[in-house]
């Protein structure tokens, strides 16, 4: 494979006359960079589970980032600026070590950081142009992962990650002989040990999942007075399910179907015990927990003899009720504080053909009583898309346009907080809104109806132009303030403490605002009994927390 050509850098006086023209000309918009706060593709591993072959992943290599322009992260080539994979690792062991490559059609670059906030690069490593880095004495935790390119095109790559067991310690000298061994202590099952990892959504569980385990243990449960049951078990749970989504009525049922016969054992995410031995039929067990919530639950399937045999554990979740009728909407305005379906581009992706997206066009809300947005015609309150833009350019335009099968109409708020409303300059009832000079960052973006029926529409996205302009005006200044009804950072909601349990209410508010580009918050409201994400130690609480609500920040 041929490595790209390295750019030549001027040299002499007109050289340095070109570079010093190149400086003065350049945009003055920001260089984006690697971001840990934004998302990826989830991968789930335990580290025995990337042992031997290992796992591989296919991903496009390369991006719209270049790295030498970050200053602050390690590497050169091309990358995006989310990660192209979050790997989510489990299972770690002292001395463990972790290998990461790639193997593309181009000379490809890999940028990791790692479980403790590390970075870590390389270009050549793996041979043939392709990078490989290895961790050792890896953690639990998150690897953010990025998948580049030496030049700026993109190519076709496989991401390779791969474990390695710790190398055997010297031989100890020999012991004494050992006095005679103390009766054994009874251990007990134990919910701060971990098991196998799974991880599934109330919704997913509907038609039941299955995994194998081998039944049984070493622990006779009827000498652990504080856990309910009897038969054999082990200390550390033989699975811990990590459960989201779960709706008020819904229930989980845990069933164990043997060579030999089974018991069950939960701790489910109240902490409660749950115990069975035949309610299954046919020497099985079978528990079913009703109103189940998010949160984990530990799983141990043992046997009522003291003999280990082969079994299958499976969960399936059944639905609640219908809810009542909700009650009737209370009209509101366009909020550029609520999210909509995000869309990110660099300014290069929207040249020629453009990018669309698919919408239902229109809302219950009617412009016409919204007296500080412009337009008419109806919409929804949050934005139908958020569009994050990068890579503009002076003398650059963004074309947004709509195409319905109604009379649509357009309202945008641009990365500068100001409005724009088009009816029909798109011809035939449809709306088109040119913004010259467009800024990187967000564009908040409804399609509506002049009528209040709603229709399929597609919305489109397309950029031109190039040419240096005269200098534009200078923007208004952006907002002073900005209102969020529900703070949430990767889609989970905010907690209200800084770190786990401390510098809680205020300091949070203002940790959260800080994040978002303001320097507090003037107001917040405690919203308790929540699934959160704890911003400053990056940590979920599953369950039954307090998040923030009805939060003003300022600059």
């Amino acid at each position: 494979m041929l490595q790209p050509l390295r750019p030549a850098v001027p040299t002499g006086i007109i050289g340095a006359l070109l570079l010093f023209l190149m400086g003065a000309l350049a945009p003055a918009a920001a260089q984006t960079c690697p971001n840990v706060g934004l998302s990826g593709q989830q991968l789930v591993y335990s580290a025995g589970s990337l042992g031997g072959g290992g796992q591989s992943v296919s991903v496009t290599a390369g991006g719209n980032v270049d790295l030498r322009n970050c200053g602050s992260v390690p590497g050169h080539g091309w990358i995006i600026v989310s990660p192209d994979f979050e790997l989510q690792l489990s299972g770690a062991m002292p001395g463990q070590s972790l290998t990461l490559g790639v193997n593309g059609t181009c000379d490809t670059v890999l940028l990791v950081n790692d479980a403790y906030g590390q970075w870590h690069f390389d270009d050549d490593s793996g041979g043939s142009l392709n990078p490989s880095i290895t961790l050792p004495s890896i953690a639990n935790g998150t690897y953010d992962i990025w998948v580049g390119t030496y030049g700026s095109s993109l190519c076709p790559a496989t991401l390779t990650l791969r474990t390695a067991g710790a190398p055997p310690p010297p031989p100890p000298p020999p012991p004494p002989p050992p006095p005679p061994p103390p009766p054994p202590v009874a251990s007990c099952p134990n919910v701060g040990l971990s098991g196998q990892q799974l991880v599934y959504s109330a919704g997913s569980l509907g038609g039941g999942q299955s995994v194998n385990v081998t039944a049984g243990g070493n622990i006779d449960l009827r000498n652990c007075g504080s856990i309910p049951g009897h038969g054999w078990v082990i200390a550390a749970p033989d699975f811990e399910l990590q459960l989201s989504g779960a709706m008020p009525g819904q229930s989980l049922t845990l069933g164990a179907t043997g060579s030999c016969d089974t018991v069950l054992l939960v701790n489910d995410a109240y902490g409660q015990w749950h115990f069975d031995d035949d309610s299954g039929g046919s020497l099985n067990p079978s528990i079913t927990i009703p109103n189940i919530a998010n949160g984990t639950y530990d799983i141990w399937v043992g046997t009522y003899g003291s003999s280990l045999c082969p079994a299958t554990l499976t969960l399936r979740t059944a639905g609640a009720p219908p809810p009542p009728p909700p009650p009737p909407p209370v009209a509101t305005c366009p909020n550029a504080g609520l999210s909509g379906q995000q869309l990110v581009y660099g300014m290069g992706a929207l040249f020629g053909g453009g990018q669309s997206a698919a919408v239902t066009a229109g809302g219950n809300i009617d412009l016409r009583n919204c007296g500080s947005v412009p337009g008419h015609g109806w919409i929804v309150a949050a934005p139908d898309f958020e569009l994050q833009l990068s890579g503009a350019m002076p003398g650059q335009s963004l074309t947004l346009g709509v195409n319905g099968s109604c009379d649509t109409v357009l309202l945008v708020n641009d990365a500068y907080g100001q409005w724009h409303f088009d009816d029909d300059s798109g011809g035939s009832l449809n709306p088109s809104i040119t913004l010259p000079n467009p800024g990187n960052g967000t564009y908040d973006i409804w399609v509506g109806t002049y009528g209040s029926a709603l229709c399929p529409a597609t919305l489109t996205l397309r950029a031109a132009g190039g040419a240096l302009p005269p200098p534009p005006p200078p923007p208004p200044p952006p907002s002073q303030s900005r209102n969020y009804d529900l703070p949430r950072v990767n889609g989970e909601i905010v907690d209200w403490c800084v770190t786990w349990g401390t510098n809680c209410g205020q300091a949070g508010a203002d940790n959260f605002c800080q994040s978002q580009g303001y320097t507090r918050a003037s107001a917040w409201e405690r919203y308790p009994g929540q699934r959160t994400l704890v911003l400053g130690s990056n940590q979920i609480c599953p369950a039954g927390c307090d998040g923030l609500r009805h939060v003003t920040c300022v600059r």
